[in-house]
């Protein structure tokens, strides 16, 4: 008789646990994807990475969206009526929006560093790695700038294509993953240059499967909604290109799934990443 009484039952769960699924709160799903990057580029470079404490920092900086399981709320900045107001806006946004953005700002840096400071080479596994976690990080500074009240974000498309970013961005960092660790796991290493051209197909996927709802935001196109706005003009085009990668993306796991099935049938090939060294 009651069951429905807390937090409104199915129809305003959403409303309770929305902020679940919302950046940057998903950082704490696709933090793995930091230690992926972290571990290719050293596996890629044959080397060790000069500065690993502060990379675990990096990381560290990640768990501080946990707070928000505490607040269960988007922070918007705001401009108040005095500077006092306007600081008080300013500072749950910049804990909860912009502190995140360090964590695979760091990443990313750090293990360009590490590549230089090893032997400089492209791999299959740090391509994808890279770009996905690349994908991680524009999704949350999509996701900062549609907590910026004064931009109208909020409620738009533009959440929705921060969400594709971080998502499809753990998939690319998954195959990067899977791609690092096949070797020693299976005893087949997968291809470097099939993995390097599924990567970067899975690149372009997730950005023509996000970025046009960035511009769709800014053009008033609502989030949660197939009807009820003008899906004419540009509005239209911008969908019709995120239907275009979204199917790209699945076209790219499935590209990766039959490269693993494929690979277990081949020739048995050198695993590049085996470890020689501890990292």
């Amino acid at each position: 008789m009651n069951a429905r009484v807390a937090f409104g039952g199915a129809d305003l769960i959403d409303a309770w646990l929305g902020w679940v699924v919302r950046e940057p709160h998903t950082l704490l799903v696709v933090v793995p994807a930091l230690g992926v990057l972290a571990d290719a580029v050293v596996r890629t470079a044959k080397g060790r990475q000069p500065l690993r404490g502060v990379v675990l920092v990096g990381v560290g900086i990640s768990l501080s969206v946990v707070a928000s399981s505490v607040t269960q709320q988007a922070h918007v900045f705001a401009l108040g009526d005095t500077p006092t107001g306007t600081l008080q806006s300013f500072v749950p946004y910049a804990l909860f929006n912009l502190v995140p953005l360090l964590a695979p700002l760091i990443v990313v840096l750090l293990s360009l560093l590490a590549l230089r400071a090893g032997t400089p080479g492209i791999s299959g596994a740090f391509v994808a790695a890279f770009l996905g976690v690349g994908m991680i990080f524009t999704g949350l500074v999509g996701s900062a700038a549609m907590h910026l009240d004064a931009l109208g974000l909020v409620g738009t498309v533009f959440g929705e294509a921060t969400l594709v970013y971080v998502v499809y961005g753990a998939v690319l960092t998954a195959i990067g993953g899977i791609t690092l660790h096949a070797g020693s796991v299976t005893g087949r290493a997968l291809p470097d240059g099939k993995v390097v051209l599924i990567a970067l197909l899975g690149f372009v996927a997730t950005v023509l499967a996000s970025l046009p709802h960035y511009v769709a935001g800014f053009l008033d196109q609502p989030a949660n909604a197939a009807t009820g706005f003008d899906d004419s003009g540009l509005v239209g085009v911008t969908n019709l290109i995120v239907a275009l990668g979204h199917g790209l993306m699945l076209l790219t796991v499935l590209g990766f799934i039959g490269l693993v099935i494929a690979s277990r049938r081949g020739e048995v090939l050198a695993d590049r990443y085996r470890l020689e060294q501890p990292a």
